[in-house]
């Protein structure tokens, strides 16, 4: 010990008289090491760490499953499947939640607040018990029952400052009054999403007899819990044995739900999984390319330092003594770049979740933890033991008498060192042609999904979300009325050209599937659906309110109601799919939630993109609102111009109308399709700053080699030019030393883009993982930051005098 804090203190003390290299190495490993601590804490918070509840690994989400086996994700179930699961299932116990806002009146003005309606069992199932008060009962899934809510602990302190007499008194929530029962405890959040949940409401689950009619309607997730000695393969195999017999039971409504299971913090984690890990991987070549930097700082500076190390040698000093101080200086670097470098992940880490579009799951768990800062620890170690390893052996293999007699010219006496800086110059430049590969496929894939067509006109529209509580608006009828008012009284407001309403915003993240069949086609039964399409219901001006083409027949007229002829207009993706060659108009399809009536189509428009811009155009069926009438819809209404007045005008409508009601952000449909393509936007920013990172430390790796070279090769230049060597001859052999060491790397490089091309498929549209031009353009941007590096070394060396070089010889 008392050997090993000589070496620290000398260390420290050398370190300091050689402020410029310190302060180099320093910056060099706080990028690299500050970069790959700040990725990790997110992937530590988000991927890695056990979900907050009570035996979190025994949790499992639930529900249908991806048979094309495309994505490790299971998407939702509808009610009455559920109840089958609860009930049925031996393996776990299942519970059941959707996302919902409700309009809550706490003040003068109306807003909407993030909750979620559970099944009784959530809270148990979960392992969390209330804070105050009690959960949900099982009695209170039962239609036409008091209303009850429980608050989340963060909500019950802003409304009622934390009064524990809350129990009992009622919340205002869509014009109904729900009656508090429970508190939930600090820190406690589901579902696990970007906006928590601010209180939970029971779900209505039996005794309806109309129930059963939501069997197709798939819109709750369900989580469960493990039983003991059972395991998520068991428990997806019975859920796939359920739904088998769930779909014989009801082929018209579970033709396509196949079940299954998965981890749950696997089911959470799955959007944000592909990216996050890109990116990690992308900071582990920006750390190995600091530690390149480094090393070869060091393998300059220990070049320098020979004949010190010669002397210390001659003096009696053993190779391994030598090698530990080298070592230990080394690590010292580490650990002050990783001090640096938490500083910067803290910063880091804030920016990443600050900026980033995506819904992170679980960025509230994200922190600068005891094992964030255990994992900097050991990144710094291994990084100092890495890029202090190089110069090490270089002393254990120099030759002690060809050392003191070049006075510490080269220890290296082959030319072991510099072989070794020209490699790690090389690999330098080799995974940074591969970071920027990876920037410019995903940067040419995000332009070309930029430039998709989505079948609409965006430009000047807004949006605002509404649902209007079914407790208030009982009828069909009532429903209807309350949006086609809105649509009138906003149809009115200046500036407004045209205004409709829809079910589901396309580029939105939403989607309503259904059952259809059509009109003289064989079933099994004549309940059945034998299609399935996407489903729309709209207000007479939403095509051109949104400027959807028609192709054929006619739209949607305020004649279309409930006591006319139920119509449907469909796109032509649907007409490609299931009428081929024929003129659809006149033509009849049923689509419904459950057996509907056959709907004469009347006309056909062009198709849009509904999911996301790059997925293909899906059939699609629209049917007129007050033939299909939703309590939740997305208003949309077309201004002449920009119109900043909009939102203040259109909350003032909405008030006059219906004082408790209150709508979702209201956002331009531009904004939409922006935040659709956010995620894969901030992805490629990442990786940019990434890779231009690491563009400018492999030009300082080169520049630095090139300079040694210089600085050693000065003899030799030095003699080339007394015999008769022209400037541009000397300039030319630096200039191709370098360039050759590039041409080395690109091509490593380019073998490493292709090696990994697999890795970045599934994030590319519209562009090939190994797409020429881009590879192209990365190895020629690599060579000019090489060409640069080297001219100012090159340049240089062609102003050596001879007589003064060979004099100090």
């Amino acid at each position: 010990m008392d050997t090993l804090f000589r070496d620290i203190r000398y260390s420290l003390r050398l370190l300091l008289k050689q402020p410029g290299f310190t302060t180099l190495a320093i910056i060099c490993l706080a990028l690299g090491i500050g970069a790959s601590t700040a990725i990790f804490s997110v992937v530590n918070g988000v991927l890695l760490r056990p979900l907050p509840f009570p035996g979190a690994g025994q949790l499992v989400a639930a529900g249908g499953r991806d048979v094309t086996g495309q994505r490790k994700t299971v998407r939702s179930s509808s009610p009455p499947d559920f109840v089958d699961f609860r009930t049925q299932a031996k393996s776990a116990e299942f519970a059941a939640y959707y996302n919902i806002t409700y309009s809550y009146r706490g003040a003068d003005v109306p807003e909407r607040v993030a909750a979620a309606v559970v099944s009784s069992n959530l809270f148990h199932v979960l392992g969390v018990s209330p804070m105050l008060g009690r959960g949900f009962l099982a009695e209170e899934e039962l239609p036409k029952r008091d209303r009850e809510v429980v608050l989340g602990y963060d909500f019950w302190k802003q409304q009622f400052s934390g009064d524990r007499r809350a129990i009992g008194k009622t919340l205002r929530l869509d014009a109904t009054d729900y009656v508090i029962v429970g508190v939930m405890p600090a820190g406690f959040a589901f579902p696990i999403q970007a906006e928590a949940s601010r209180f939970w409401t029971p779900m209505t689950l039996a005794g309806d007899s109309t129930f059963e009619q939501d069997r197709g309607d798939h819109y709750i997730s369900v989580v469960g819990r493990m039983k003991p000695g059972f395991t998520v393969k068991q428990v997806d195999a019975e859920l796939r044995a359920i739904s088998d017999r769930l779909r014989e039971l009801h082929p018209s409504m579970n033709a396509n739900f196949f079940g299954g299971a998965l981890p749950l913090s696997e089911q959470l984690t799955g959007d944000a999984r592909p990216a996050l890990l890109v990116l990690a991987g992308a900071v582990c070549f920006l750390l190995l390319i600091a530690c390149a930097n480094v090393a070869n700082l060091m393998l300059s500076r220990v070049t320098l330092r020979a004949k010190e190390m010669a002397v210390r040698t001659a003096l009696g000093a053993a190779r391994r003594r030598i090698v530990r101080q080298l070592l230990t200086e080394s690590v010292i670097l580490a650990l002050a770049g990783g001090a640096l470098g938490i500083l910067l992940a803290s910063w880091g880490k804030d920016f990443l979740l600050s900026t980033s579009p995506m819904a992170v799951p679980r960025a509230a768990e994200v922190s600068i933890d005891w094992v964030v800062v255990t994992f900097t620890t050991v990144v710094c170690v291994l990084t100092g033991v890495l890029f202090g390893l190089a110069p090490a052996m270089q002393i254990v293999r120099a030759d002690l008498n060809s050392t003191l007699k070049e006075a510490g010219r080269s220890i290296t006496g082959p030319g072991s060192a510099r072989r070794m800086r020209n490699g790690l110059v090389a690999a330098e430049i080799a995974l940074s042609l591969m970071l920027l590969a990876g920037a410019g496929l995903l940067s040419g894939s995000l332009l070309r999904l930029e430039g998709v067509d989505p079948g609409f006109q965006s430009k000047d529209v807004f949006t605002a979300r509404l649902r209007i509580p079914e407790l208030k608006y009982k009828s069909n009828l009532q429903q209807a009325d309350f949006y086609d008012a809105l649509v009138d009284r906003v149809r009115a407001i200046p500036g407004v050209t045209s205004a409709a309403a829809v079910t589901v915003l396309p580029l939105s993240g939403n989607n309503m599937m259904l059952g259809m069949n059509i009109e003289g086609e064989t079933r099994p039964r004549p309940t059945d659906f034998v299609h399935v399409a996407q489903f729309d219901a709209v207000t007479p001006d939403y095509f051109r309110t949104m400027e959807i083409p028609l192709k054929a027949g006619r739209v949607f007229t305020s004649h279309d109601d409930s006591a006319a002829t139920p119509v449907v207009i469909i796109n032509e993706a649907l007409v490609k799919t299931f009428f081929p060659g024929q003129n659809p108009l006149g033509k009849k399809i049923a689509v419904a939630f459950n057996e509907g009536p056959m709907r004469e189509i009347v006309g056909v428009v062009g198709d849009i993109r509904r999911s996301t811009l790059s997925s293909p155009p899906e059939p699609t069926a629209y049917t007129p609102e007050r033939q299909t009438t939703m309590p939740t819809m997305v208003l949309v209404a077309r201004t002449a111009g920009s119109n900043a007045a909009f939102a203040g005008a259109f909350r003032r409508e909405l008030s006059a109308l219906d004082p408790d009601q209150s709508a979702s952000t209201v956002r331009r449909l531009d904004d939409v399709i922006a935040d659709s393509l956010a995620p894969r936007r901030f992805t490629v920013s990442l990786l940019a700053i990434f890779a231009v990172v690491a563009l400018s430390l492999s030009a300082v790796g080169v520049f630095g080699v090139m300079t040694s070279m210089v600085t050693q090769r000065s003899r030799e230049i030095a003699v080339r030019v007394a015999l008769g060597a022209r400037p541009r001859d000397v300039f030319s052999l630096v200039l191709s030393h370098g360039l050759t060491l590039a041409a080395i790397g690109v091509g490593a490089g380019l073998v490493g883009a292709f090696a990994l091309s697999r890795v970045l498929t599934g994030l590319l549209f519209g562009i090939g993982a190994t797409d020429p031009f881009t590879l192209a353009t990365a190895a020629l941007l690599l060579g000019a930051v090489a060409l640069i590096a080297c001219y100012l070394p090159a340049r240089r060396a062609t102003r050596l005098d001879p007589i003064t070089v060979l004099k100090d010889e």
